[in-house]
Parts: C-alpha cells; structure tokens; sequence
C-alpha cells in the first residue's frame, strides 16, 4: 500500500512538472488571456469563484467529480 502511495505522489510531482512546462512553452510565444476558478466548500455551503461562466461550470463539475469519488473510497474502503 506504502508503494502505491509513493508512487501517486511521485506522479503528481511529474505531472505538475510537465504542465508548467508546456504552460511556458505555449505563452512564450502568444499573448494569452488568464481565467481561473475554485471553490471553497465551508461545511455544506460551496462557495465559487470564477472569472467567467466556463471555468465556473468547470470547477462545478470537478468539484461534483471529487466529491463523488470522495464518498465512493470511503464506501469501498469502510468494510
């Protein structure tokens, strides 16, 4: 378990690596416009922030995905 663990980590650091990267690379060359977004979820009250309605959609659905993977671990994992 402690290697999958590792492992996961690992792959994040990678993935976090690469995509600055290509981030650097694809605004060296173009003016880019920045959008960004979150939530914040205090107890059951979400709280979005976005700077237009795409990201905030985007964020929206993310933020459903995790919490539906969230309660499908802790289903699988209780037992």
């Amino acid at each position: 378990m402690v290697e999958i663990g590792i492992s996961l980590i690992l792959l994040g650091i990678v993935l976090i690596f690469i995509s600055i990267l290509l981030s650097l690379l694809m605004s060296l060359g173009k003016e880019r416009k920045v959008r960004g977004g979150g939530i914040v979820i205090i107890g059951p009250l979400p709280i979005l922030l976005a700077s237009d309605r795409e990201i905030a959609r985007l964020a929206f659905l993310l933020t459903l995905l995790s919490i539906i993977l969230f309660l499908f671990l802790i289903v699988l994992f209780s037992s």
